[in-house]
């Protein structure tokens, strides 16, 4: 009967790696011990310890994965049990050098929690308290969660404002970035859970907007080859619209929350797509960047008391900025996506009995622009410091 270890290389590999789900890092680790042919192997394999690496810590595992191609995962997962042990000390020794003080300030965090974040990097310190936060939940460590909370949400929020940054001075336009800040904001204001971008967010956006392409050419409002073109014209832009407000509004039966206008849950995009109730700022990017998917250019609108979009034809045409505001189309997605005229966005406006200057229709011109205007709502700023 031939042995474990006697088995070609690719096959043990293979075995090993289809087994996730059963052995543990453990379990690899007792199973490498056994023999030298064993531990040369296991020990060597990238794809065995990227596969343990996934299973043990998958959230972190797509952190890591999509900075960098090239990552050495038996390193990295001693460093996150290193991480977990280092963390878990210094958090101990908050609960002896602050137990009569009634809070943390920044400055009492920030040099403790400097050397692990320099020494594993802020993603794995970050992954390490949220594994002995949920820990520490089950055993009823009361005191030690209270210090880890503090440490987790003084980390997470101090990068995320980082983040925010460097992505609204990217002074890149396209969706990526800006759907991107949305999830941030989302996961600044919920730092207790996890707000998953690539499998959660950026997913539901890939999909709406496959939805949308597939009920173009389903009912063919638009031709596949004038689809690929990209250059429509106002009724093809508009078949284009149509689509993009029937899967978001109807399908997806996204809607303003008009009933709970400042609940803070209406700035949170997780939430947002989830329950399918928004602010006109959060539902109008929404629109846009599906539509950006498709290739449609809306740029936003920052009206008096309301948030829009404005048709833009691909190469020019009806909506340049030196032509008549009359010419120009917008997108009430706090009223299901409707198209309004320029009259039409005018008396919008006026409902909330103020006189709209021609500059109040002029788009705004920036992802930077865009994002503060968004941070600065009013369901979101009472809860943002960037």
């Amino acid at each position: 009967m031939a042995s474990l270890s006697s088995l070609p290389a690719e096959l043990l590999e293979l075995v090993v790696v289809s087994s996730s789900s059963i052995l543990s890092t453990a379990d690899v680790v007792r199973l490498a011990k056994c023999d030298k042919r064993l531990r040369n192997c296991l020990n060597d394999s990238t794809s065995v310890w990227r596969a343990r690496f996934q299973a043990d810590h998958p959230e972190l595992f797509r952190e890591i994965a999509e900075e960098s191609a090239f990552v050495d995962w038996k390193r990295k997962l001693e460093e996150r049990a290193n991480c977990v042990k280092a963390i878990k000390n210094i958090l101990r020794g908050f609960s002896e050098s602050f137990w009569h003080c009634e809070d943390l300030s920044d400055s009492d965090i920030e040099p403790r929690v400097a050397g692990p974040c320099e020494e594993f990097g802020h993603h794995v310190v970050i992954d390490s308290l949220r594994e002995l936060r949920a820990r520490w939940t089950e055993t009823g460590e009361l005191t030690f969660n209270y210090y880890n909370e503090k440490v987790l949400k003084y980390l997470l929020q101090r990068g995320l404002s980082s983040q925010l940054s460097r992505l609204l001075d990217e002074g890149s336009d396209g969706h990526l970035v800006e759907e991107r800040c949305l999830a941030a904001v989302a996961q600044w204001l919920q730092w207790d859970k996890r707000v998953v971008y690539a499998a959660g967010v950026r997913s539901w956006l890939d999909e709406a907007a496959s939805d949308a392409k597939k009920r173009l050419i389903d009912t063919e409002s638009l031709p596949a080859h004038r689809l690929a073109a990209q250059d429509w014209n106002q009724t093809e832009c508009c078949a284009v619209i149509d689509a993009v407000r029937h899967v978001l509004f109807t399908s997806r039966d996204l809607k303003g929350n008009s009933d709970n206008y400042y609940d803070v849950k209406n700035s949170m995009i997780d939430v947002v797509l989830e329950r399918r109730l928004g602010i006109p700022i959060l539902l109008s990017l929404v629109f846009r960047v599906v539509a950006q998917r498709l290739g449609l250019d809306v740029v936003p609108v920052n009206l008096p008391a309301h948030f829009m979009l404005r048709l833009r034809i691909p190469g020019g045409g009806a909506d340049t900025e030196e032509n008549d505001n009359d010419g120009r189309l917008y997108i009430d997605c706090f009223d299901q996506g409707k198209v309004l005229t320029f009259l039409q966005a005018q008396a919008k406006v006026r409902q909330f009995n103020l006189e709209p200057s021609d500059e109040c229709f002029t788009a705004v011109p920036t992802t930077r622009q865009v994002g503060l205007i968004f941070i600065h709502s009013p369901t979101a700023m009472s809860y943002l410091y960037v």
